[in-house]
């Protein structure tokens, strides 16, 4: 019988680029996929495909075509959403209902979100931001972009999220997530994990503030020079379109030469440039 090689424990969540890493909870061992970035010298965007509100069959992309129209290094999917292959989400394909502003300046689904409880993360410049509320945010646009999702993993370095009767939180599953320690953002996925898990991850890591993002069929986390998480060995085919995109980009102009450390994160897209 071949024997089997322990895996090599990292709790620590790499200072800058890509990391594919064992993190050893109280509750388990769990590969995380990982991407760090300094907002002094990053700036995080979110992408959409739309450039207003849409109700139905809404434009979708890739989230190698959003990096690549941003000159982004990292990206990662957003917000949920209702994909066009599934069956309750007939007439309102490619749609999103939470608060997203995205590159343009533009609010999403403001209007229903004036009193929303769901937590979001603001990108600004040089900073990153989480609210435990919607509500507790206004409509500046003088950041660089907002996204809205849940639940809140951990805020203000406490778990916040310790599962519900949603039978889709408590699977296995890959779990995205973005999150900050001190002024360094992270984009990644938790394996084989459920949402409940993830925090705990998150925790573990020494995360302080941690949100959940998109999960399922549509997961999608790219960075440069190293294969994308997706379902598909392709960069190509490996995302599902998705209307919208957190991404990674550098601040200062620089020669396009993309090292494992760019990266998009994708939130409706998010992106990093």
């Amino acid at each position: 019988m071949k024997a089997t090689t322990a895996p090599i424990i990292n709790n620590v969540p790499p200072n800058a680029g890509y990391s594919r890493q064992s993190v050893k909870t109280d509750i388990g061992i769990f590969t995380v996929s990982i991407v760090s970035a300094d907002m002094s010298s990053t700036r995080v965007i979110v992408d959409t495909a739309s450039t207003s509100d849409c109700g139905g069959n809404c434009p979708a992309l890739s989230l190698g075509d959003y990096i690549s129209r941003n000159n982004g290094f990292a990206g990662i999917n957003g917000t949920y959403f209702c994909p066009k292959d599934y069956p309750s989400c007939a007439g309102k394909e490619n749609t999103f209902d939470l608060l997203v502003m995205n590159k343009d300046k533009y609010y999403f689904n403001s209007g229903n979100n004036v009193y929303s409880t769901n937590p979001a993360v603001i990108f600004g410049g040089g900073y990153i931001r989480f609210v435990s509320a919607g509500s507790q945010w206004g409509r500046d646009t003088g950041v660089n972009g907002v996204l809205m999702n849940y639940p809140l993993l951990v805020f203000n370095g406490n778990i916040t999220f310790g599962g519900d009767e949603d039978p889709k939180k408590g699977s296995k599953g890959n779990r995205s997530f973005v999150a900050n320690r001190g002024n360094i953002v992270y984009i990644g996925v938790v394996h084989s994990a459920t949402v409940a898990e993830s925090a705990r991850v998150m925790k573990t890591l020494g995360m302080d503030n941690a949100l959940n993002l998109d999960n399922g069929g549509s997961t999608a986390l790219w960075c440069t020079q190293v294969r994308p998480v997706g379902s598909a060995p392709s960069a190509d085919q490996a995302f599902i379109p998705s209307p919208r995109t957190v991404l990674f980009s550098r601040k200062r102009s620089e020669p396009k030469i993309f090292e494992a450390s760019t990266f998009i994160c994708c939130l409706s897209c998010v992106d990093i440039i």
